[in-house]
């Protein structure tokens, strides 16, 4: 056999990705787009991909009442909350109760149509969709999630209601990296902790991406030791909105659901 260089070989190879093609059942955004806005979503919906982003509807009880809501539509205290994860970053806004009589039910219609009009408007990611469970709750940062934990009490006292934030990442010699960023009950948390432990997460995750890439050695002193982390690592402000009424709300409505 002829002495060949085989890494010499391997690099004459040129590779091009192949471009990345929003999804869209059907083929056709805007016809989908309008069926889409025309359903109540008060019925079970087929899962359909528009412009690269996936919508399941999955049955989602709202203060009492029975809806069929995507992952990126779903209920904070007085409205609805619109979040799409785009090629840009994070989209993330609300339609109000109050602009319609204070009634969800008048303001869900608006709010759906406002989600579909953006998801046509903003491409995806190239990468696998976020998986979500409860969206209230989504950090915005990947393998950073917030919990809520209800202690019981006897019959004279209410519940306690816990809140802990945790990041769960790998670091290079293949474990996961796990800490909790904040942990209180939800009586004594403050937005300041909830905030400075999202940008906590969100530097932990980046510069934890920034070693991986660099080709260094991620271990778990890089990681826990935060005065370590350059400043450029920290975002000025949390990567999406997470108030302390957020979590209040969650926890009321579990309450009413028994849970």
């Amino acid at each position: 056999m002829p002495n060949l260089d085989v890494c010499e070989i391997m690099d004459s190879f040129i590779v091009k990705p192949r471009p990345f093609v929003p999804r869209t059942t059907g083929g056709d955004p805007e016809a989908l787009s309008v069926t889409l806005q025309q359903q109540s979503l008060l019925s079970p919906l087929s899962s359909c991909w528009l412009n690269g982003h996936e919508l399941k509807f999955r049955e989602t009880l709202v203060e009492g009442s029975r809806f069929f809501l995507p992952k990126q539509l779903f209920r904070a205290r007085g409205r609805w909350r619109v979040r799409v994860y785009h090629s840009e970053g994070i989209f993330d806004d609300s339609v109000m109760d109050e602009e319609f009589g204070d009634d969800l039910n008048q303001s869900l219609p608006i709010a759906w149509t406002y989600l579909v009009s953006t998801l046509r408007n903003l491409d995806a990611r190239e990468f696998s969709q976020k998986t979500i469970n409860i969206p209230l709750l989504d950090t915005g940062v990947a393998g950073a999630s917030i919990s809520l934990s209800c202690r019981k009490r006897t019959k004279t006292r209410p519940q306690l209601w816990e809140f802990t934030f945790l990041i769960k990442i790998k670091i290079s010699d293949g474990r996961q990296f796990r800490r909790i960023l904040a942990s209180r009950t939800l009586s004594k948390l403050t937005q300041e902790t909830l905030d400075e432990a999202l940008r906590k997460a969100v530097a932990i995750r980046e510069y934890r991406d920034h070693l991986v890439n660099a080709g260094e050695t991620v271990s778990a002193e890089n990681l826990t030791k935060e005065a370590g982390i350059p400043a450029n690592f920290w975002p000025d402000s949390p990567p999406v909105e997470i108030s302390i009424d957020d979590l209040r709300y969650m926890a009321e409505q579990k309450e009413k659901a028994g849970g």
